[in-house]
């Protein structure tokens, strides 16, 4: 398949992308660090399991921004 981009746009948020015969998404190193700190929290007990967990709080444990801890939970939820 062969085509000519005749306009593109492009809005915020992780951009989507083809790699390897897959499609996955672009991430920032700031998400893996936050994902990351995260993941060796909960397995290490830090936060507690079985509890509500609350974007702002666990930003504010972290020290990173709401959008790369967003994307961490999202990652953690999909690893189980």
């Amino acid at each position: 398949f062969l085509a000519e981009v005749e306009r593109a746009s492009a809005r915020a948020g992780t951009p989507l992308a083809y790699f390897r015969g897959q499609f996955g998404r672009l991430q920032l190193e700031q998400d893996e660090t936050a994902f990351e700190d995260i993941r060796a929290r909960v397995l290490s007990r830090d936060i507690p399991v079985g509890e509500p967990l609350i974007l702002d709080d666990i930003a504010t444990l972290v020290g990173a921004p709401r959008g790369p801890v967003y994307h961490a939970m999202g990652k953690l939820t999909g690893e189980g």
